[in-house]
């Protein structure tokens, strides 16, 4: 996969069960996790490559099923960190 212009994909890290419950601990909202598997071209603000799990805001991300398997389309500016 290519992402367009300032767009990274990455694979959704949460806290869901086997049987698909979200797990929570304290009801807050947290940031988001995603392992990178592609970068579009453009600066990035966070230097981060395939393979990184990336901390991005919540609610800020595009879920797109492909193939099957949901992907988290985050623009550049919304990630606040590499882990």
């Amino acid at each position: 996969m290519q992402p367009a212009s300032k767009i990274v994909i990455c694979e959704p890290l949460s806290d869901t069960s086997k049987s698909g419950l979200v797990m929570s601990s304290d009801g807050k909202d947290k940031p988001e996790q995603g392992k990178v598997i592609a970068i579009g071209k453009g600066d990035l603000p966070v230097k981060c490559k395939v393979g990184d799990v990336i901390v991005f805001q919540k609610y800020t991300e595009n879920i797109i099923p492909i193939h099957g398997k949901d992907y988290n389309f985050v623009k550049f500016e919304h990630i606040l960190a590499v882990i």
